[in-house]
């Protein structure tokens, strides 16, 4: 299994003065993309898919008026 930081993003998409909430913890996964399917019902969202010259995987997740982003980084 390969191990990664992942940074996750919340955003509220109706405005206001509330932040963006951000978690960080490591995860361990041979496939990012079941990883989030565990997670998220990828077939009703909208997703992008962003590779970085980092090596760092990016993907923006719209679901239901709401925004997730999650930064796969290879530790």
């Amino acid at each position: 299994m390969k191990q990664y930081e992942l940074i996750h993003d919340f955003f509220n998409m109706c405005g206001g003065d509330v932040p963006a909430k951000t978690d960080i913890s490591t995860i361990e996964t041979d496939d990012i993309e079941a990883w989030l399917g565990e997670r998220i019902d990828m077939k009703a969202a909208s997703v992008e898919r962003q590779e970085m010259k980092s090596g760092a995987i990016v993907y923006t997740i719209d679901l239901a008026g709401m925004r997730e982003r999650f930064i796969f980084s290879a530790c």
